[in-house]
């Protein structure tokens, strides 16, 4: 193989590892900007209504494991309803009942 040739094959390889970096990091961060908003009614059978009380020592740690529950990695906010909706930008939410949470998770 003469010096021209494998400058040639070393260029194609390296272009062809280049593009698959960038479609790799590309993939990777419209996933990490990807969100779930999970409602979660008063009336839920799973007691979570006191950790996600603002103030509560458990309440990071409860909607953290929510989301990790549903195969997503952490959340990014959580509290009543009407607390967070305004702040996490779910104005379009579905009617929830008094006493309702949410938690926001990101995959």
């Amino acid at each position: 193989m003469s010096h021209l040739e494998y400058r040639k094959a070393l260029q194609i390889i390296l272009s062809l590892i280049a593009g698959c970096l960038f479609l790799m990091a590309m993939h990777f961060s419209a996933k990490a900007d990807q969100t779930q908003t999970f409602i979660i009614p008063a009336s839920d059978g799973y007691g979570v209504s006191e950790c996600l009380l603002p103030g509560s020592a458990c309440g990071q740690t409860l909607a953290d494991a929510w989301c990790e529950a549903h195969g997503l990695s952490k959340s990014l906010a959580y509290g009543p309803a009407e607390d967070v909706t305004a702040s996490t930008g779910v104005s379009d939410a579905p009617k929830t009942e008094p006493g309702s949470f949410i938690v926001k998770c990101q995959e």
